[in-house]
């Protein structure tokens, strides 16, 4: 079976990642096949293909961020809290795949730009020279 995974989380860092992590190995432990996108801002996400999306027998969503799911309307999709996968996660891609339903609507997600420096700068005060 060929499944597709996104993992999404606000802080985007580790969550995301380590879920992202645990499917995957899940999934081969499970003899799928599995392809992976994990929103996160460490790692350069790698959006799913057309092809891989049309190919997946399953999309298994696990995320505390919004995703856009309109490009799985018509395929069977599970969505479910990131935290949801990561104490047991063949159970849960187990589960998913049992629970999956077929999209009828998605989600669209506007991308965000963020305009403001992110960087955060440190300021060092000299103490007063005593006279």
């Amino acid at each position: 079976m060929k499944i597709s995974i996104i993992t999404a989380c606000p802080s985007g860092v580790a969550n995301s990642i380590i879920a992202a992590g645990l499917l995957d190995q899940a999934a081969k432990a499970l003899g799928h096949e599995a392809n992976v996108e994990c929103h996160s801002s460490v790692v350069e996400t790698q959006t799913l293909t057309e092809a891989q999306i049309n190919e997946s027998d399953v999309i298994v969503v696990a995320a505390n961020a919004p995703v856009d799911t309109q490009r799985f309307v018509g395929k069977k999709v599970y969505q479910a809290s990131i935290s949801e996968c990561t104490s047991d996660p063949k159970a849960f891609l187990a589960d998913a795949i049992e629970k999956a339903t077929e999209l009828e609507q998605g989600v669209a997600v506007a991308a965000t730009t963020d305009t403001s420096n992110s960087a955060k700068k440190i300021v060092l005060s000299q103490p007063a020279l005593l006279a």
